[in-house]
């Protein structure tokens, strides 16, 4: 796999399950930009002799070949002339995956037999995520962000624009106007003069339309879930499709202007300013749910527990403390752990292990320093049920 930009859950779920038996997992502060490039490539070429020495004092063979990917990085000089705060590197026999992400590493060799996680944690929940729908006649986006980025969402059947909505809308009711025989598609600009009008703008009605065709598309997909959703447009366009809207957790508030002019870096920081408080708010509201549910079956800061629940989806919203490692097994059929006071072979971080599966499975993830955890420890969950 090439190096990315970003890192999806997709991602995550293929990190998490890869099957091979040796893997390394790289992690490092960089630059953006200036001479400081050059001393984040030596830093890189540290690390990489790193994860060398471990891999050869495990007995493994060929490790050239093994780390070659990362190594032909390292002396790309146009691989580190564009980087973001952090680089991520993960590499098994089958998976290479290096991400430049807007994230602060601590600098890292870790060799296991699974991918060390913890640290792009925060780039999915960690101070939140929400939706950005970039609204206008031209064109229709959706964004999935998180304080450190942003991914652009393909929705199935989800129009790009509004003369492509009303394009499939309006074709049924003029093709007999077209004539039997006639490519319909090739006579789009004639359907579109008869079916329009005079008027050479489309009337509030036609907007009406096509934004409750959006909403259709994207209720489908938003429907099982939670996140708010943000609107970004000229300000004409979003009442309208305010007044279509049938998600529940559509915020009030929008990012005005228009977006097809926009870089969509620039929109996310505009929202991300608006949606802070809201996950400020609503961190504290899950430590609040966290006191009034503890003993209750619905809350718990057994690690083995939250575990086990964050497995099998029941985990709602989970703390965990940052930087903090817990060593030890957990294994995925029968859900017995075991608890090591330091690393044995074979063993994961099973703060990691909770969090990922949390996070899989739709829950929401805060890494805060540990002193912050719920309950003074190192680990604590709100479940679903």
């Amino acid at each position: 796999m090439q190096h990315r930009t970003a890192l999806t859950l997709e991602d995550l779920r293929l990190l998490l399950e890869n099957p091979d038996p040796v893997k390394v997992s790289i992690y490092m502060p960089t630059h953006r930009r200036g001479p400081e490039t050059q001393q984040d490539s030596i830093r890189f070429k540290n690390l990489l002799a790193q994860a060398k020495e471990e891999l050869q004092s495990r007995g493994m063979r060929d490790v050239d070949s093994f780390l070659k990917p990362a190594a032909d990085l390292q002396g790309d000089p146009t691989f580190w002339n564009f980087m973001d705060t952090g680089l991520a590197l993960f590499r098994s026999e089958s998976m290479f995956m290096a991400l430049k992400l807007p994230l602060e590493f601590v600098d890292l060799a870790a060799i296991n037999d699974r991918f060390h996680l913890k640290q792009v944690f925060p780039y999915f929940r960690g101070s939140g995520h929400f939706y950005m729908l970039a609204l206008s006649d031209n064109d229709v986006r959706l964004y999935r962000c998180t304080r450190y980025g942003s991914e652009e969402i393909e929705v199935d059947g989800m129009p790009k624009s509004m003369s492509e909505a009303l394009w499939h809308d309006e074709t049924e009711k003029t093709h007999t106007e077209v004539g039997p025989g006639r490519n319909v598609r090739a006579d789009r600009r004639m359907v579109f003069f008869y079916s329009g009008g005079a008027d050479a703008n489309f009337t509030e009605n036609k907007k009406s339309r096509f934004l409750k065709e959006v909403d259709r598309r994207l209720h489908e997909f938003l429907r099982d879930k939670r996140a708010p959703l943000l609107l970004a447009g000229v300000e004409e366009v979003l009442p309208v499709y305010k007044a279509a809207n049938t998600y529940p957790y559509l915020l009030d508030a929008i990012v005005t202007g228009n977006p097809d002019r926009v870089d969509p870096e620039n929109l996310r920081k505009r929202a991300w300013e608006i949606v802070e408080p809201i996950f400020t708010r609503k961190v504290q509201e899950n430590r609040d749910r966290f006191a009034q549910f503890l003993g209750t079956g619905l809350a718990s800061d057994r690690l083995e527990a939250v575990a086990t629940a964050a497995y099998y989806g029941r985990v709602d919203s989970l703390f965990v403390a940052r930087g903090v490692r817990v060593w030890g097994r957990m294994d995925n059929d029968t859900q017995v752990m075991e608890i090591h006071g330091a690393y044995q072979p074979g063993d994961q971080d099973l703060l990691d292990y909770a969090a990922a599966w949390t996070l899989l499975k739709g829950g929401a993830v805060y890494a805060l320093p540990p002193g912050e955890i719920p309950g003074g420890g190192q680990i604590a969950a709100v479940f679903r049920f």
